[in-house]
């Protein structure tokens, strides 16, 4: 993809351009890590490579949670996605009775178990909601794929949901680099990101006349650092 966007940059608005070159320079990181069989590297890689895809200056006024932000840009790529190669919905449609049901079914990583173990450890009062998002996840993948990806989207919400507790885990300093106890969900949630940045970028890439959002920290000039006063 490194080579497709150096290609193609010179079609696409110097914003887009800005995002996906970020993107990609995660993403080759993540490759690296994993290839030096650290998952935990490469979750926190992947996961910038998708925050470099998303995030923009909506951030800075925007008052919805930042989960409710990229829950609306998974729905716009699944809309797009329909209109080409299906990359994420042939991911969800892979992956669903296996990395994905595994992650959703990991009470580790999801909030209302830890809200419960703050309150009352002896409570189990977690695990209702619990059962009726994971069947509302499977009615929607059962239900099939719409013209608008709505079951893509929200399989894909609900693994991202997930993904992001397990992302404050570990960037918030609540996990321990290669701990033994939280091996299987950094795996599986290294394991899916792996799978569905690249389509996310490549979905993107696809379409640099999208209303992408602008980048947040974009590269700025200024006479004494003619480089650039942060890096692109």
């Amino acid at each position: 993809m490194q080579a497709r966007h150096e290609r193609d940059k010179a079609d696409a608005p110097d914003e887009f351009n800005l995002r996906i070159h970020r993107s990609l320079s995660w993403l080759g990181h993540s490759e690296r890590m994993a290839q030096a069989a650290d998952p935990d590297a490469q979750f926190i890689s992947l996961w910038i490579a998708f925050n470099a895809a998303y995030a923009g200056e909506v951030a800075l006024t925007d008052e919805r949670p930042e989960r409710d932000v990229f829950q609306e840009f998974v729905k716009n790529l699944c809309w797009l996605d329909c209109q080409g190669e299906r990359l994420l919905e042939g991911i969800v449609g892979r992956e669903y009775e296996r990395g994905i049901k595994r992650l959703l079914n990991n009470q580790y990583i999801y909030h209302l178990f830890w809200a419960c173990q703050r309150e009352n450890p002896q409570q189990h009062w977690w695990r209702k909601p619990f059962r009726d998002e994971n069947r509302q996840v499977a009615e929607a993948f059962a239900a099939g794929n719409p013209a608008f990806g709505a079951s893509t989207a929200a399989v894909l919400n609900a693994v991202f949901s997930r993904l992001y507790m397990l992302r404050n885990q570990v960037l918030h300093g609540h996990a321990t680099w290669d701990g033994r106890v939280n091996r299987a969900q950094i795996g599986d949630g290294a394991a899916l990101l792996a799978q569905i940045v690249p389509s996310i970028i490549k979905i993107m890439m696809d379409n640099p006349a999208g209303e992408w959002p602008k980048p947040l920290y974009p590269v700025v000039n200024t006479p004494d650092r003619p480089g650039g006063a942060n890096p692109a």
